[in-house]
């Protein structure tokens, strides 16, 4: 036995002129309880269900009604001067036990008015149109400090270069996208993979959709330490090896080649370690009000507070928004080392995206290099820079016999287009580790899930 006590605003309505079917002695303007104190939700038996009110006055009409949902079943009604019972009855899963009683509307100590307010879909409404127009004001303070402090915040100019013939500081192409990205990404690995083809440390093919085949062709002179690490990791010893699926070793050389190359990029200064200093308030600005849009929005959803989302969700998602927009309008900061790298980059890359014919005669008269070596030596770079389509479309004359020379054993430069991207995969393959699957409640469980529910009624 326990006893629950809760106040319900609104439980009592005014009987209108157009109800129908009243009971002798009910009319129009009295005032009407209609409750249902056991609801359809119960998926047990109900050995004993009452219910008992006490009015204010003596009621003038009573009505039970139990079944379920939709039942007009009548069930057993007992008055005592000002109180009602309804019940005892016995109830099956699913049945309700619902009563009315009428009273007359001055048995209440105030009149029944209808309590006519906003709901809180309206409400929140309102609050937003207060709160939208401000986050949104207050949203445009940051991206005008960022536009003002721009000039400031960016450094040392980065001067306009002529146009190189190759790579600053003899880089690789994987040590060129550490410096200029800041990151070793599947695109550099790539290019890697064919700037060590073109050197004639290996050669490549394409193995069905989505495998790549790697031979060694035993000429180590000029290996650097960190190229060193990631062939032993491929081949194993091996002559030959295929990349295509998860490779544990493979992945950690490439995690070791990524933090290598990043960390000497940053010793050198050819990435300015502190470039990212003037966007950092406004990356955290776009981070803290993300979390936020989140934590309210799951508040305001799952704990039916609508209210909080209209008041506080618009300056958290402006938040966001601006500090995005702020941090996207500021550059890095460079140094006078950092400038004179991406200057040089810029030249070298300008080369590489001009007319690809004319770059192709260009490389051809100032290096002294056949056609298929000018293709070879550079498509690695091309790669890096995304222009690598371009760069191949303007070698369309290559024989198979002179890509086999370089080591790209594919039947034309058509062809090799297709290999660039199953090399891509391959290498994404080859250091990706495969998700196992389970249906665990600890590892897939959800709200909703396993067993149990349940429950219902007024209470």
């Amino acid at each position: 036995m326990y006893s629950i006590d809760y106040t319900v605003g609104g439980a009592l309505t005014t009987i209108a002129a157009s109800d129908n079917n009243l009971p002798a002695g009910v009319s129009a303007g009295d005032a009407e309880l209609y409750w249902n104190f056991i609801g359809t939700q119960w998926d047990v038996y109900i050995r004993s269900a009452k219910a008992t009110i006490s009015g204010p006055g003596a009621p003038l009409g009573t009505k039970c009604y139990t079944g379920t949902s939709g039942s007009t079943n009548s069930c057993t009604i007992t008055t005592d001067g000002n109180s009602v019972t309804f019940g005892p009855e016995i109830l099956s899963p699913t049945e309700a036990l619902t009563g009315v009683i009428a009273y007359s509307p001055n048995a209440f100590t105030a009149p029944i008015s209808p309590d006519i307010r906003k709901g809180p879909g309206a409400q929140a409404l309102s609050i937003a149109l207060i709160t939208i127009p401000i986050a949104i004001l207050l949203a445009v303070i940051p991206i005008v400090i960022a536009i003002a402090t721009r000039r400031r915040n960016k450094g040392v100019d980065i001067a306009f270069a002529p146009v190189r013939y190759g790579p600053p500081d003899d880089l690789r192409p994987a040590e060129i996208a550490a410096a200029w990205e800041g990151e070793v990404d599947g695109r550099a690995l790539t290019a890697t993979v064919l700037d060590l083809t073109a050197r004639k440390h290996v050669t490549v093919a394409q193995q069905g959709h989505d495998q790549l085949l790697i031979t060694w062709c035993g000429e180590a002179t000029d290996l650097r330490p960190w190229e060193n690490e990631l062939l032993a990791a491929v081949l194993k010893g091996q002559p030959q090896a295929t990349l295509g699926h998860y490779d544990p070793e493979v992945a950690a050389a490439v995690t070791s080649t990524k933090i290598q190359l990043v960390d000497e990029a940053l010793t050198s200064g050819r990435r300015n370690p502190d470039g990212d200093k003037p966007d950092r308030p406004w990356k955290s600005l776009l981070a803290i009000g993300g979390v936020l849009s989140v934590i309210v929005l799951v508040i305001s959803i799952w704990g039916g507070v609508p209210l909080l989302a209209a008041a506080v969700l618009p300056f958290t998602v402006m938040a966001a928004i601006s500090g995005g927009i702020a941090a996207w309008i500021t550059p890095r900061m460079q140094t006078r080392t950092s400038a004179k790298f991406l200057s040089e980059v810029e030249g070298f890359r300008r080369l590489l995206d001009t007319d690809a014919a004319a770059a192709r005669r260009e490389f051809a008269q100032k290096l002294g290099l056949t056609d298929v070596a000018v293709f070879a030596t550079m498509l690695p770079y091309a790669i890096v820079f995304g222009l690598s389509e371009s760069w191949v479309g303007a070698f369309p004359d290559l024989t198979p016999e002179q890509l086999h020379g370089v080591g790209y054993n594919v039947a034309g430069t058509y062809l090799l287009w297709s290999m660039v991207n199953t090399s891509t995969m391959a290498l994404t393959s080859s250091t990706t580790a495969p998700q196992r699957s389970g249906g665990s409640g600890f590892s897939g469980g959800f709200s909703g899930g396993g067993g149990g529910g349940g429950g219902g009624g007024s209470w």
